[in-house]
């Protein structure tokens, strides 16, 4: 699809490919829709310099800004990556919402990080969270189980979506 885009951070000679106060931005965006809390769900919210830290130093994490014909659609993230497996984290901002390009620009996300990088990308998400687990059925995750408890006495569903053979 070429009117989806991804911009990955990254550092090379010591540069950033986006500043600091960008992706603070991004996380202020999320906070002014409302969907700060559920990309940060329970006890894993920390603050916007603690996430850029998480950003630029953990060594297992992806992060990248999603565009849609040059707009930023949202951003995601993809950590405890191990082998070729990692868990995703995906905001589609409010202006997005029940748009078809949101899911279709999330299909191609999918599917550039499936042919690239990973086999299966897994997400967990608040049983109580209607509109997300819709929004996975719809983006061609598949459900594996729910977990009880895990968001901090909330009961958490677990999707997948694997490379195609």
């Amino acid at each position: 699809m070429n009117n989806v885009e991804m911009n990955f951070y990254y550092i090379k000679d010591g540069i950033p490919s986006m500043k600091d106060s960008f992706i603070v931005s991004l996380l202020d965006r999320c906070e002014k829709d409302g969907t700060l809390e559920m990309f940060f769900f329970g006890d894993r919210k920390p603050d916007k310099q603690g996430f850029v830290r998480r950003i630029k130093y953990e060594p297992r994490l992806m992060f990248f800004t999603i565009l849609y014909e040059g707009d930023i659609a949202g951003f995601g993230l993809v950590d405890n990556i191990r082998h070729r497996t990692g868990q995703g984290h995906f905001c589609v901002f409010s202006e997005y919402w029940g748009h078809e390009a949101s899911i279709s620009a999330t299909k191609e996300v999918y599917r550039r990080l499936l042919e690239k990088q990973f086999t299966v990308l897994i997400g967990i998400i608040p049983k109580d969270n209607a509109f997300a687990i819709q929004f996975c059925e719809k983006t061609g995750m598949k459900y594996l189980c729910d977990i009880p408890q895990h968001f901090n006495g909330i009961d958490g569903v677990q999707f997948c979506i694997e490379r195609e053979v």
